[in-house]
């Protein structure tokens, strides 16, 4: 018996994001699934990016946005100054948060950071750009990725 996912090409965020329905709201089940796909997509470009820095860096937990949209964010860093970063689709203005191990239903405390994260070419906010913008905030200088 084979994979259904076996030698199929990964989805970029924006395929994902189609699958959402371009909604941070979705109103079924592959909907939600998609955007925390579309998240995760998202989560691991900015994770690559910190390991190159060697950061310690992971995709994070998922987070409830609205009653029916969870995403996954980038958790990074060690002690005090581990950060978690929810990653919402399309959102240039995201929220550094001082990571706790919670439920996803409980409120995120209020943010430590605000970053805002310029659109690259193809109109999404650039990952990179984020990384390195964590970079300083997780007390490390930031190389030339």
């Amino acid at each position: 018996m084979t994979s259904s996912v076996q030698g199929s090409k990964q989805r970029t965020p924006q395929e994902w994001w189609s699958r959402a329905g371009e909604t941070l709201d979705p109103v079924d089940y592959n909907g939600r699934a998609a955007l925390i796909a579309c998240s995760a997509t998202l989560a691991e470009q900015v994770v690559a990016v910190l390991r190159r820095a060697e950061v310690p860096a992971q995709v994070g937990q998922v987070r409830r946005i609205s009653p029916n949209a969870q995403v996954l964010g980038v958790q990074a860093g060690k002690g005090e100054q581990e950060l978690l970063v929810p990653l919402i689709p399309r959102a240039t203005t995201l929220h550094a948060y001082r990571f706790a191990d919670t439920s996803i239903d409980e409120p995120l405390p209020t943010p430590v950071h605000e970053l805002t994260v310029p659109t690259g070419s193809d109109g999404w906010p650039d990952m990179h750009d984020l990384a390195q913008q964590l970079l300083p905030l997780l007390g490390v200088t930031p190389p030339k990725l």
